[in-house]
């Protein structure tokens, strides 16, 4: 009797790639990292229709794109087709998820509640400074050595401010440290001259922040914030 003989075939999985050319998407001049250690993400600061054409020139139309009227626009250049995902670009125009001129918001709330702004003062200022909400920031290390928007930092370093009476933001634990020296070498007076100065740059600070003076201040923020705000992002996914 012949014995019968089971071969098994085995047939590798092929993904099929086709190309458009496998080149990456070049970076739009002038952009800016988003992250130190990320090079897929970009901003800039020139308009959304300059960016588009830019890309339009190098790869042809966008295969998608979404205009949501005040929301922003988004357009999807393809560079690879291949699975499981293709690979390309996203332009993103006014999408972005400022907290930092929130909170600057709340804080003028604040003062309305307390009756040092008055709500139409308050509204004016969220008519001119609220498309910061909807725009990008580059990312940096804050004090404790976290990457957050440049817009959470600037928050940070004006609400600091604004506790000392808009002055410079000043280290109490420095202060004392001086204070200390100055009395070890007996100039006691001295020392205690200088705590007294800090406590009532303190004192002076709680004050501005719960009086009128403070709306200026706040206003200083987002002028800060603006300056470094980015209206379209980059993201390369390949």
């Amino acid at each position: 009797m012949k014995k019968a003989h089971i071969i098994l075939l085995f047939f590798p999985v092929v993904f099929i790639v086709t190309t458009h050319g496998q080149e990456r998407p070049t970076i739009f001049p002038g952009a800016v990292p988003q992250w130190e250690s990320n090079e897929d993400y970009f901003l800039t600061n020139e308009d959304y229709e300059s960016v588009i054409s830019y890309y339009t020139k190098e790869k042809g139309a966008p295969r998608h794109e979404d205009d949501s009227g005040e929301k922003g626009r988004s357009a999807w250049f393809l560079y690879i087709e291949m699975l499981p995902d293709d690979g390309g670009l996203y332009v993103s125009e006014k999408k972005g998820n400022s907290r930092g001129a929130e909170r600057v918001f709340s804080q003028l709330q604040s003062l309305v509640v307390r009756g040092h702004a008055s709500q139409e003062q308050v509204n004016e200022i969220e008519q001119k400074y609220g498309y910061l909400k909807q725009y990008y920031f580059v990312y940096r290390k804050n004090e404790r050595g976290k990457d957050v928007p440049y817009d959470e930092i600037i928050f940070s370093k004006h609400d600091k401010k604004l506790g000392l009476g808009g002055t410079e933001v000043v280290d109490m634990d420095e202060v004392m440290q001086k204070a200390q020296q100055l009395m070890s070498e007996g100039k006691t007076q001295e020392g205690l001259a200088l705590i007294k100065q800090a406590n009532e740059d303190i004192i002076s600070g709680m004050n501005t922040a719960n009086s009128a003076e403070a709306v200026d201040l706040w206003i200083e923020c987002l002028e800060e914030i603006a300056a470094n705000a980015y209206p379209v992002q980059l993201a390369i996914a390949m």
